[in-house]
């Protein structure tokens, strides 16, 4: 398919209202396309979205899928979350429509050159931690994706100065910082990284309506007049539709994950996708220590980096060796810091810092800046997030653990007691490892939500206490009633929120909410609770230093 960048009059179906469906229906509005959206939610439950969308002059059919919505469809844009099955892709197929995706069209239609990050776990902080870096080298760059940003409204930040008839794209994210000077870029003084919100400060290279867009090879690129990197998480299901791969390419692991949504095949070849379409003036990271990410690494096309922190792997990349992170690019070989400056919680994200080096060295930014912004970084939410200390017992929000491997990772970055906070919607993954480290690690289990009696299950015999419960309110009492002075309090689920709440981020603000409740004094469900005693406990204002601590790089 030729994608066309003049949609005026096009007519374009997208199904499903989520943030993928809100900002594809948001740019083909914005380019004069008549658009439908369809989505099986009621319009109670998309009640802002769908004002908005109004507003652009898009139709929206909630409550149900009619394959006749598709009938006289050009293209069909499906959201990440929505199966090929569905019955509107089905139909639209039947009829030789073409079906997209936000991924697959961002990929066509960028015209700068893009860097993708995919893996089973680390994407967000990694590819957060490669935005910063960027920030820190004077990269010129946009940052979206499947961190919550829609790439479509990364293509008007960067060409809407060239349009005389765009309209705006309200909700658009986009970091711009002005392109670097020379071939290796070195930092600046770091703000808080990751300045979000900006338009790109650097012009940006205009296409024409009508041209064919194509990527211009790293090497044949201009400094004068190319438009500024696209850093980009991309999930597995953001890669079922795409045709073309990134310019550099991140596979940071593949380990057992969605099992109930993919079988493992199919799922290592969607990850394989992030670089089996590239050419040979790309680039791809692999991790050497991941077997999945490392077999694959003879597949790629182009320049191949690697990162490992089991000890140097004699190629281009970075590597950990006795406790510090180098940089290594066209066989020069320099330290960026020692992995205890690494100011994020666990073992497994001294693996991400020294993911985010090799990446960096894979789009010849210099390891100064690396450094720098390293050092600078703040972890997104929902990552092993300080919460607050209630009564000398620490609370701890890593609800972005949907899969026991997270949750692993999680219990070994800490040395105290911890009660632990399990349960939601299974993934059908294999749990041997993840009870045998709570077994040893755990004061107590707490098990919630639907997967709650299945964890129990899984947890008993331990010789520690287990208590199930049904919501995640209940959970938190339990685990006040149980932990001691000194204690962490982990919710670290280890399965999809699904059951109870709309994300893992919606899950996460809530376990902050519930936990300041017990700070205030009063129970969460409502009634006091009991072990205040009539007085408000002490809350830290900020979360204790933390350091790598040990565990296993995921």
């Amino acid at each position: 398919m030729t994608l066309n960048q003049d949609w005026q009059g096009k007519r374009i179906t997208v199904i499903g209202l989520g943030i993928e469906g809100e900002d594809l229906a948001r740019y083909f509005a914005t380019h004069g396309a008549s658009v439908t959206v369809s989505d099986m939610k009621p319009r109670a439950a998309l009640a802002a979205r769908a004002e908005a969308l109004e507003a652009l002059g898009v139709t929206l059919h909630l409550g149900a899928n009619d394959p006749a919505y598709v009938a006289n469809a050009d293209i069909v844009c499906v959201s990440q979350s929505v199966p090929l099955t569905n019955p509107l892709v089905i139909e639209a197929r039947r009829r030789g429509v073409p079906v997209e995706s936000m991924t697959s069209l961002f990929l066509e239609m960028y015209p700068g050159p893009i860097l993708g990050i995919t893996g089973s776990s680390g994407k967000t902080t990694t590819t957060s931690l490669v935005d910063a870096i960027f920030t820190a080298a004077n990269r010129g760059h946009v940052f979206g994706g499947n961190v919550g940003i829609g790439a479509l409204s990364l293509l008007d930040a960067v060409q809407g100065p060239q349009r005389t008839e765009q309209k705006s794209m309200p909700g658009g994210s986009a970091t711009g910082i002005v392109p670097e000077a020379n071939d290796i870029s070195e930092p600046r003084p770091m703000p808080r990284p990751s300045g979000r919100g900006a338009a790109p400060q650097n012009a940006a290279r205009g296409v024409g309506a009508g041209e064919e867009v194509g990527r211009t090879p790293l090497s044949d690129q201009s400094r004068d007049s190319e438009p500024p990197w696209a850093v980009l998480e991309i999930s597995h299901t953001q890669l079922v539709l795409t045709k073309r791969s990134p310019n550099v390419a991140a596979l940071l692991n593949v380990t057992p994950n969605h099992l109930d949504q993919f079988s493992w095949d199919e799922y290592v070849d969607l990850k394989r996708k992030i670089y089996s379409l590239q050419s040979q003036e790309d680039a791809a990271v692999f991790n050497a220590d991941d077997p999945v990410s490392r077999d694959l690494r003879p597949e790629a096309r182009g320049r191949v980096f690697l990162f490992s922190v089991e000890g140097d792997h004699d190629t281009d990349g970075a590597f950990l060796r006795d406790g510090t992170i180098f940089w290594r690019r066209d066989g020069r070989t320099e330290p960026v810091l020692p992995a205890a400056e690494v100011p994020l919680r666990g073992f497994h994200n001294v693996a991400n810092a020294t993911a985010a080096t090799a990446i960096a060295a894979a789009c010849n930014i210099a390891p100064e800046a690396v450094a720098a912004a390293i050092r600078a970084f703040r972890a997104p939410p929902h990552r092993l997030e300080f919460v607050a200390r209630v009564r000398d017992v620490d609370y701890y929000n890593d609800s972005i653990a949907t899969a026991p491997e997270r949750t692993l990772a999680a219990l070994r970055s800490f040395d105290q007691p911890i009660v632990l906070l399990l349960g939601g919607r299974d993934k059908k993954l294999p749990l041997e490892d993840l009870v045998a480290e709570a077994k040893r690690r755990c004061r107590a289990i707490i098990c919630f939500g639907e997967s709650g009696a299945l964890f129990a299950a899984a947890c008993q015999d331990g010789g520690i206490p287990i208590e199930s419960v049904a919501t995640l309110a209940q959970a938190v009492e339990a685990a006040a009633r149980r932990a001691q002075p000194g204690d962490i309090v982990l919710l670290s689920p280890a399965c999809t929120s699904f059951d109870a709440y709309a994300n893992f981020e919606q899950r996460g603000t809530d376990f902050r909410r519930l936990v300041g409740l017990l700070g205030s004094g009063a129970g969460v469900s409502g009634v006091r609770d009991a072990g205040a005693q009539g007085r408000t406990p002490p809350i830290s204002p900020s979360p204790p230093v933390e350091r790598g601590t040990g565990g296993e790089a995921v």
